[in-house]
C-alpha cells in the first residue's frame, strides 16, 4: 500500500467531500430522493459486493455458484422482511431500479405488439412500456391513460371505457408526480373481465404504502406492485416486485434471471432487510408525518400566495407538493441558486403546462415538523419572487436545516 494518497483519489475523495458539504446545508425538497438512516445505511456490506448470488426462477436456493450458504439465508431474510411489511405473498428483491422491476413484468407478460397502457409525461408517469418500445427488439403498442386535469388523477370512466374496448395486455397506474390515490379497483375490475394485468408502480408511494398512509395497492385489487426502494421507502437504491398472485410471480421469474439480472448486488440486501424492519417498528408514525409536513408546507406556501396546485382538494395525500409555473425550469434554476432543491416537470396545459415539484420525505426524516412550515414557504418565496440577496436567503436555509438531525423514526448507530 503506498505511505500517501496519490493525486488521483485525492481528487475523488476531494469531489465527494464537496457534495457532502454542499448537500449537507441545502434544503432538499427532491421528491425522488431521500436518505437512509445511520443504522439502515452501516447495514451496507461492500465485502458482500465483490460476491455472486445467482439463483434461478423464484428459489433463493437455488443457486448458480457456490459458497452461497450465508448468502442464500440473506436473500431469505431480505424477501421475508419485505413480504411481512408489505402483507404479500410473494416478493423479489433481485431488480437493480425500480425501472428494472417494471420492465421485468412486461416483459414476462408481453408479446410483440400487446397493447399497455400507461401515463405519459404530463401525469408524471416513468414510461416504462414506452422506454422498452425504443428497443426494436421489442415493439409494442403504447397508449397513454387519459387525465382528469381538474382532480389531476386517473379519468376513471374514460380509463374503464378504454380498457373494455381495447384489452390492453397491462396497465400501469404510479406517478412521479402523485398527489391523490389512483383509482386501483375500478380499473381492476375492467382488467379482470378478461385477464389483463394492473401494475403499480409504487416507486414514489412505497414507503407510505409500508407505513399504511397509502391504500394497498394490491388490497386493493393490483395484480403486482414494482418500485424502487430509495425513494420514500428510505433504503438503499434498487428495486422489488411484490404480488400476492403466485402463477404470474412464476412467470416474472425467468425474466429477471437470466433475462435482465444475473448478479443482483448483495451488498445492499442488508440493508434494505433493516429498512423494512425500520418501517416495521416506526412506519405509521412517520408515514403520517410525511402526509402532514406536506400538507402543513401546501398550506403554508399557499398562504405565501404561491399558485399551489390542488388547493382546492385538500394539496395532497402524499409527500409531494405541487406549485404551478408556466416557467418551471427557470424557477427551478432560481431556487436552486438559494440553495433550495426542487424539480421543474410538466403538467397539463389545463393546470398550465408546467410545475416545480416538492417532496417532504426527507426533511421529515431529519426531524422537520408543521411548526417549521412557514419558515420553510417564506425562504421558497423570497426565492421565487427574487426579493431578497440569494446568498442572505442561501445562509438562512443552511441555519434552518443544521436545526434538522433528530433522526425520526428511526434507530440510531448507538441503539442497534
Amino acid at each position: 500500500m503506498p505511505s500517501s494518497i496519490p493525486p488521483p483519489l485525492q481528487s475523488i475523495n476531494a469531489l465527494c467531500d464537496a457534495h457532502h458539504a454542499y448537500r449537507d446545508r441545502t434544503l432538499n425538497l427532491i421528491a425522488s430522493e431521500n436518505v437512509m438512516s445511520p443504522w439502515v445505511e452501516q447495514s451496507i456490506d461492500l465485502g458482500l459486493g465483490h460476491r455472486y448470488g445467482d439463483y434461478k426462477g423464484t428459489d433463493p436456493a437455488a443457486r448458480k455458484y457456490t459458497g452461497n450458504r450465508h448468502l442464500s439465508e440473506l436473500d431469505l431474510l431480505a424477501r421475508d422482511s419485505l413480504q411481512e411489511v408489505f402483507q404479500c405473498r410473494h416478493a423479489d428483491a433481485r431488480p437493480l431500479s425500480g425501472h428494472v422491476a417494471g420492465i421485468a413484468v412486461i416483459m414476462a407478460c408481453c408479446k410483440p405488439g400487446d397493447l399497455v397502457l400507461e401515463l405519459d409525461f404530463p401525469g408524471g408517469g416513468h414510461r416504462l412500456a414506452r422506454k422498452l418500445r425504443e428497443a426494436p427488439l421489442c415493439p409494442l403498442e403504447v397508449e397513454s391513460l387519459p387525465i382528469d386535469a381538474e382532480s389531476y388523477n386517473i379519468d376513471v370512466e374514460r380509463t374503464v371505457a378504454f380498457i373494455r374496448e381495447r384489452q390492453p395486455r397491462i396497465v400501469i397506474l404510479g406517478s412521479s408526480l402523485f398527489l391523490f390515490p389512483h383509482p386501483v379497483k375500478p380499473l381492476a375490475d375492467a382488467l379482470n373481465e378478461y385477464g389483463g394485468i394492473l401494475q403499480f408502480d409504487a416507486s414514489h408511494v412505497l414507503g407510505l404504502i409500508a407505513g399504511g398512509a397509502y391504500p394497498h395497492p394490491l388490497k386493493e385489487g393490483a395484480h403486482i406492485i414494482t418500485s424502487s426502494t430509495h425513494k420514500t421507502f428510505a433504503g438503499p437504491q434498487g428495486g422489488v416486485i411484490l404480488t400476492d398472485d403466485s402463477e404470474l410471480f412464476g412467470r416474472i421469474g425467468p425474466a429477471i434471471y437470466p433475462a435482465i439480472v444475473t448478479n443482483h448486488h448483495l451488498h445492499r440486501l442488508p440493508a434494505l432487510a433493516a429498512v423494512a424492519a425500520e418501517w416495521k417498528a416506526f412506519g405509521h408514525d412517520h408515514a403520517a408525518a410525511v402526509v402532514t409536513n406536506a400538507r402543513a408546507l401546501a398550506a403554508a406556501l399557499d398562504a405565501e400566495k404561491l399558485p399551489v396546485i390542488g388547493a382546492d382538494l385538500g394539496y395532497t395525500s402524499t409527500h409531494t407538493v405541487l406549485i404551478g409555473s408556466a416557467e418551471a425550469p427557470a424557477m427551478g434554476k432560481r431556487l436552486e441558486d438559494a440553495d433550495i432543491l426542487v424539480t421543474p416537470v410538466g403538467l397539463p396545459d389545463e393546470l398550465g403546462g408546467g410545475c416545480l415539484r416538492l417532496g417532504v420525505q426527507e426533511i421529515t426524516r431529519r426531524g422537520f415538523t408543521p411548526e417549521q412550515a412557514p419558515a420553510v414557504a417564506k425562504l421558497i418565496a423570497a426565492a421565487w419572487h427574487g426579493d431578497r440577496p440569494v446568498d442572505q436567503i442561501s445562509s438562512d436555509v443552511a441555519a434552518l436545516v443544521a436545526q434538522w438531525q433528530d433522526w425520526k423514526y428511526t434507530w440510531s448507530v448507538a441503539s442497534s
